[in-house]
C-alpha cells in the first residue's frame, strides 16, 4: 500500500500535457477574456477568478479613509488598488 500512496503523491506532481487542440483553446480564450467574462455563469466567474487570483489582502488606512485592495495573481504578480 505504501508504494501506490507514493505514486499518488508523485503522479500528481508530475505536468500535465496537452494536446495541441486544448492548448491552442486556453490561449484563444485568455486573449480574449472579456468576452468570456460576458458570456460566463457567476458560478463560472468565481471559478475563473479562483484559477488566476492566489490571494486578495484589505487593508483599510484611517488616516486617509481609503481602502487599499492588493490582488496577488498565481503568476506571482501583484496589483494595488485603492478605494
Amino acid at each position: 500500500m505504501a508504494i501506490d500512496i507514493e505514486y499518488e503523491s508523485w503522479r500528481r506532481q508530475q505536468p500535465i500535457s496537452l494536446a495541441a487542440a486544448d492548448r491552442a483553446q486556453i490561449i484563444s480564450l485568455g486573449e480574449d477574456l472579456p468576452k468570456l467574462w460576458d458570456v460566463a455563469s457567476v458560478v463560472e466567474r468565481k471559478q475563473i477568478l479562483r484559477l488566476v487570483v492566489k490571494e486578495v489582502v484589505l487593508d483599510q488606512r484611517p488616516e486617509s479613509g481609503q481602502v487599499w485592495i492588493r490582488i496577488i495573481w498565481q503568476t506571482g504578480a501583484v496589483s494595488e488598488h485603492k478605494v
